[in-house]
């Protein structure tokens, strides 16, 4: 009986230990399970068309593929050329910048606006993404070229920051033969009836009606200014006026103009305008009436007037004929300080874009319109950049950097717009002349993401009644305007162009942060742009009927149906295998924007288990846009058919079978994805990518040098 009390107890010692250990099992299996549970599915498969040809290795089934799960030899060959993230460039470009600075520490300088309580400096106005948040930028270090060209302008030692409508500082001393600058146009009796500055030339009878405008989008060039503007003027209380640009302050009242169509002169003369055909312009006979119809009727009249002249903020033509230039290396009076002079009260809109692709998109809109342009291409476009980097840098190392950007001839030498992108030389100047409050800087970036938004804001600050809902739709909705073409015939900038340009940039957006105390004036959040996919544009082809009802723009209708079909697919990839959710007929079906078109990599297994790889071409998309001539020969030499005499392939290469304008006059109407798709979108593709690159040994299908947005 002992005996076998002492064998139950010994079982018993036994079960529980055992049960103990599968209980540890257990747990341990339940950080595997979903692994295991793919792995079971896919051993389930009669085709195991998602294995690796090791059988060891199991391609990842979630919705991105780290370096783990990449074999050795792939990581070497790929990894090493991977495109940097967002992170990566900016932390190595920073580091570059301090190396580079050495041990000079710039001493920065006063800043306009911080010494008075008329120019305080608050945040943008402008309205920041949700999930950004707005503050001052931190103490940056400059390059000792910057700070020092910087600091030699006679406005940086000035303690008197605000100067409204003054000039910047003391009288220069003039040549004998000087001759006599343009004056200022004196202030006008503004009558209180009108929001507008409107007056009568003869009062008394109320005769000569006539009016300037209450607000300026005054920069920058290809920056949606004219976009803008355009859907301003939707608005019933902002009047058309008889154009957008009028230049009457940079250009018309000295009598010059830009070239147009021919020549390699950038400059035409003809009879300069009056002040007072600048009125007619700026109202138009309806607008004229429309107002002096109200004041003279209702007593009152809510309805305003604007000038959307880009390059107000910029002028460097005609400053040397303002009054009180004459004989200074820089200008002590800029255009502002003439228009705040006649109407204290104007309201300033600006709209800035990162200097690097504004810079570019600006070559390209002169193009077609200027003589010795035509013809150009990137590589025309970078060695302009070059020769014009390095003439600014050299003139910054005897002069102030103010003085070499108000320079004319240098501008007019370099070709491409460089200085149009300093933007903290003028907008310092701006800060003396305008109080914060009556400018409103706005983002092109933001823009684009949000244009509801920005409309809407930009209403506010104009202080014109809220429109409802029907109203608004019809502004956003309303055509993209000033969309150049040019972009698809060049292709994007090289490379080492933008690598240029950034570094050439980097202190003046720096800068330009620092003296607007907003961060996100230093564009880290979109810039450099993430690559744009093909599904978008395939998107805008099959819909576009269904979007113009969307009041918003197609491309937060995009956003949230990609947020739709990537949830979907990826619910699908936790429960079962890649390829049985691709060949699902009832998900392809619900997949409104075709995500199943991009699984290139798993299409392509198939396939080459069905052909020798040497049956297959692969081609890129993008090579055969921007290198026709080669990839069809690679074609006709893949199916050993006789070469294509030059007569024959150049016009082939000259018939754009693949012509891009439709999906180009697509973008233009319903503008580009929002960066959060793209986000989403290059998550969710990135697993495939690196599969795709892998099974061709070839990491150009990795698409790192895919075009910018």
């Amino acid at each position: 009986m002992r005996m076998h009390m002492k064998f139950l107890l010994s079982i018993t010692i036994a079960t529980v230990f055992l049960l103990l250990i599968f209980t540890q099992l257990d747990e341990r299996q339940d950080t595997y399970s979903t692994g295991e549970r793919r792995r079971s599915s896919t051993e389930s498969m009669k085709d195991e068309g998602l294995q690796r040809q090791d059988p060891g290795r199991q391609w990842p089934s979630v919705s991105r593929m780290t370096a783990e799960h990449m074999p050795v030899d792939t990581k070497r060959t790929l990894k090493a050329n991977r495109v940097k993230s967002d992170e990566q460039y900016v932390a190595e470009f920073d580091v570059k910048q301090e190396k580079s600075i050495g041990k000079d520490k710039a001493d920065t300088p006063p800043e306009p606006g911080t010494a008075t309580s008329h120019n305080q400096l608050p945040k943008s106005e402008s309205k920041a993404p949700e999930n950004v948040v707005t503050k001052p930028p931190e103490t940056t270090k400059y390059p000792s070229w910057f700070s020092e060209a910087w600091d030699r302008s006679p406005v940086r030692s000035l303690t008197e920051t605000f100067v409204g409508d003054k000039p910047f500082f003391p009288h220069c001393k003039p040549s004998k033969n000087t001759a006599k600058g343009v004056p200022y146009i004196e202030p006008k009796d503004y009558i209180p009836e009108s929001k507008n500055p409107c007056w009568y030339e003869d009062p008394a009878r109320k005769k000569g009606f006539r009016c300037i405008p209450y607000f300026y989008i005054a920069g920058v060039a290809k920056c949606g200014t004219t976009d803008l503007y355009r859907r301003l003027r939707l608005h019933p209380d902002i009047m058309k006026g008889t154009m957008k640009e009028y230049h009457f302050w940079d250009r018309e009242r000295f009598g010059n103009v830009e070239m147009s169509d021919s020549g390699n002169v950038s400059i035409v003369h003809r009879k300069p305008w009056t002040f007072e055909q600048y009125t007619d312009f700026i109202t138009g006979n309806a607008g004229l009436k429309t107002v002096s119809n109200e004041v003279k009727f209702n007593q009152h009249s809510h309805k305003i007037f604007g000038d959307g002249s880009p390059s107000y903020l910029w002028d460097i033509l005609n400053w040397g004929r303002l009054e009180g230039n004459q004989g200074c290396k820089e200008p002590r009076i800029v255009i502002g300080q003439h228009i705040r002079h006649i109407y204290p009260k104007s309201k300033m809109i600006l709209i800035f874009r990162h200097p690097t692709p504004r810079l570019y998109s600006r070559f390209l809109s002169r193009i077609w319109r200027t003589g010795y342009l035509k013809g150009s291409t990137s590589t025309t476009f970078h060695n302009f950049v070059v020769n014009g980097v390095k003439t600014y840098q050299e003139c910054f190392k005897r002069h102030s950097i103010r003085q070499c950007a108000y320079n004319y001839t240098i501008y007019d030498d370099v070709v491409v717009r460089l200085v149009e992108g300093m933007y903290p030389i003028f907008m310092a100047d701006w800060l003396r002349i305008w109080p914060r409050e009556q400018m409103l800087i706005l983002r092109n970036e933001d823009y684009g993401m949000d244009l509801e938004g920005t409309v809407q804001t930009a209403f506010d600050f104009l202080d014109v009644d809220k429109l409802n809902g029907t109203d608004l739709a019809t502004v956003v909705e309303h055509q993209l305007s000033n969309v150049g073409s040019e972009y698809e015939k060049l292709g994007p900038m090289l490379p080492e162009t933008v690598k240029i340009l950034d570094e050439f940039y980097q202190p003046f957006v720096h800068k330009f942060a620092e003296i607007l105390r907003d961060d996100r004036l230093l564009w880290k959040d979109v810039y450099p742009p993430k690559r744009e996919c093909r599904l978008y544009h395939l998107f805008l082809s099959r819909v576009p009927e269904k979007l113009m009802s969307i009041r918003k723009s197609a491309s937060f209708a995009f956003h949230r149906m990609v947020k739709e079909s990537v949830s979907m697919y990826k619910a699908c990839f936790d429960r079962w295998s890649i390829r049985e959710c691709a060949y699902n007929t009832t998900l392809y079906n619900k997949d409104k924007v075709r995500l199943w078109d991009g699984l290139y990599s798993l299409f392509l297994m198939d396939w080459q288990r069905v052909f020798p790889r040497r049956q297959i071409h692969v081609i890129r998309y993008r090579d055969l846009i921007r290198d026709t001539s080669n990839v069809i020969t690679d074609v006709f030499r893949f199916l050993e058919l006789p070469a294509l005499n030059e007569t024959l392939m150049r016009s082939m290469v000259a018939d754009k079978w693949f012509d891009k304008r439709e999906e180009h006059e697509l973008k233009k109407e319903f503008g580009s994805m929002v960066p959060e798709t793209v986000d989403l979108l290059n998550d969710f593709y990135e697993p495939f990518v690196d599969k795709f690159a892998e099974m061709l040994n070839d990491e150009r299908f990795m698409w790192g040098d895919t075009d910018h947005l």
